[in-house]
């Protein structure tokens, strides 16, 4: 069904007498905005849109902003704002659009549309009627909350539910906050969702080509906090001369463009500030023209143009060109700073995939650390084809996978010195294949049972603190939490009984929902536990047990 024939099927999803922009959707564009007005028209009025980035989602709520008589649109960064107002001024020109931010506060009813940075709104709304920064929460009928997975914050709660508008809607890449919990504590339900290799498939975004690179750094002594590694010990055990000096080895080996000796684009992501300045050293060193950025850097506007203006190859970034940052011209990724986290890993790779004249693909060099007792996520997991994978694992004769035995972890990750300050490195590297989508993921639950919005319990938040998750500034509810806990890995008890009911517990990851469902089955089938097998491998399990 299109827009017209929704809009003459008398569902009444169009206010009156608003012009909606003329341009031209793409066929992914229309298919959202048609299911998020059907939906909107059957009563659900905080949806959330789901669209990887590079597919529109800014034009797309341009379009949904068209069909309400004003809109706010909320977004954290001053890159997003630039962005999001020089859209509506493509799209609508004539109308006036406000900001809200630093010194402005464009809230008269002239400004047909605002873009207003969530900081400062949050700064603004304990301000009465005829003060100067005052917020009527009801002057708005559309308030969109863009990178929606920020939501987890309070501020971005407290701003978003301030106000009362006819349709909340959220934007997002990734249906789950960056902690890995559903966004169903701000909104209600996905009204329309699809991922990279499916618009990666219709040609709206380039085809990745995508390279593994496996090493034998070990990462299972970095502690996790909120979903991913500790960013502090995670650039420990990373951030070391020789994996550096192989991220410049391997985009040199990989990137060249054909182009009179030259090489693509390329960012790369890193764990910290120095950890970038020195990757981005070894790039100067190497002869390509690269620098460093962050947060805070003073120079950061001037570095991204000299990005775009192509008197840089390479920039090196700590964090902060994940989203907000729209330089199509990139079409290489380099991946050096591994994450747990599914919403980081589209933010990073979503960099390099957008379209762009003469640009055939993008390049996505993913660098695959011994992850220990971590769940990476990885081109393999995002992308990979299993029967693919198991023909790369096979090898050609050449190459090896990296043991155990050649390095110590202990030493490799307490005492870095101990080995003369040289680290014994393998690697190889592995050509993933996207001939075959992956299987259909299930997306995070918007749940329809009344207590999966009650507050987090006592309990469950302390589970959650415990696990380095932010339960002082970020709001919790009960299905959330129980959403998030489910993916711990198993107690020591849960152990035991998988190991007593027959299962696999020393090769093979679990997560606490599948130890629920394995119990439950083997249980279900009859089958009788033997704790002779667990005092086999466990003796002192009884011990153990009683903890």
């Amino acid at each position: 069904m299109t827009l017209s024939q929704l809009a003459e099927s008398g569902s009444g999803f169009l206010p009156p007498c608003v012009p909606a922009p003329t341009v031209q959707l793409r066929p992914r564009q229309e298919q959202a905005l048609v299911a998020l007005f059907r939906r909107f028209s059957q009563g659900v009025r905080q949806p959330l849109v789901v669209l990887p980035t590079g597919v529109g989602k800014t034009i797309y709520a341009g379009n949904v902003s068209g069909r309400f008589r004003r809109t706010l649109f909320l977004v954290h960064r001053g890159e997003l704002m630039d962005q999001t107002v020089r859209m509506y001024e493509r799209l609508f020109p004539g109308e006036k659009v406000g900001r809200i931010h630093g010194s402005a506060h464009d809230v008269t009813d002239d400004f047909r549309f605002v873009v207003g940075m969530i900081p400062t709104i949050a700064s603004r709304l304990k301000a009465k009627p005829g003060e100067k920064y005052y917020l009527d929460p009801n002057a708005f009928d559309l308030v969109c909350v863009d990178e929606a997975h920020h939501s987890a914050a309070d501020t971005w709660r407290r701003v978003a539910e301030y106000f009362q508008p006819a349709m909340r809607l959220g934007l997002s890449a990734t249906p789950e906050r960056a902690d890995g919990a559903p966004l169903n504590h701000i909104f209600s339900e996905i009204v329309y969702q699809c991922g990279i290799p499916e618009v990666v498939a219709e040609r709206l975004l380039v085809p990745p080509d995508v390279r593994r690179i496996k090493t034998n750094v070990f990462l299972g002594k970095v502690r996790t906090s909120s979903g991913d590694f500790s960013a502090d010990q995670l650039d420990t055990a990373v951030n070391i001369p020789e994996r550096n000096q192989l991220v410049v080895d391997r985009y040199l080996e990989l990137a060249g463009d054909g182009k009179n000796g030259g090489y693509r684009k390329g960012v790369v992501f890193c764990v910290s500030i120095d950890h970038a300045q020195k990757i981005a050293e070894l790039f100067q060193e190497a002869g390509i023209a690269a620098d460093a950025v962050w947060g805070d850097d003073p120079d950061r506007a001037e570095k991204l143009r000299r990005l775009r203006d192509g008197e840089l190859t390479v920039l090196c970034n700590s964090m902060i060109l994940t989203e907000g940052w729209d330089e199509p011209s990139v079409s290489c990724c380099v991946l050096a700073r591994p994450t747990m986290s599914r919403s980081l890993y589209v933010q990073m790779i979503g960099r390099a995939l957008r379209l762009y004249p003469g640009k055939k693909d993008a390049l996505i060099i993913d660098f695959v650390d011994n992850a220990g007792k971590h769940s990476l996520t990885t081109a393999w997991a995002f992308f990979g084809d299993p029967e693919k994978q198991e023909q790369a694992r096979k090898g050609d004769g050449k190459r090896r996978e990296p043991h155990a035995r050649d390095i110590d972890p202990d030493v490799a990750f307490d005492n870095y010195a101990a080995l003369g300050g040289r680290l014994n490195l393998y690697t190889f590297a592995e050509k993933v294949s996207i001939l075959r989508l992956p299987p259909e993921v299930e997306s995070a639950p918007f749940g329809s049972q009344a207590w999966h919005a009650e507050s987090a319990t006592a309990q469950q938040r302390q589970i959650l603190s415990t696990n380095g998750y932010d339960v002082t500034t970020t709001d919790w509810t009960k299905g959330q939490a129980q959403y998030v806990i489910e993916t711990f890995p198993p107690t020591a008890k849960q152990t035991f009984m998988l190991l007593a009911y027959g299962y696999d517990v020393f090769t093979r990851h679990w997560i606490r929902k599948e130890v629920d469902r394995a119990l439950a089955d083997a249980k279900f089938r009859g089958v009788k536990p033997d704790w002779q097998r667990v005092a086999k491998f466990i003796p002192n399990y009884r011990a153990m047990w009683e903890k």
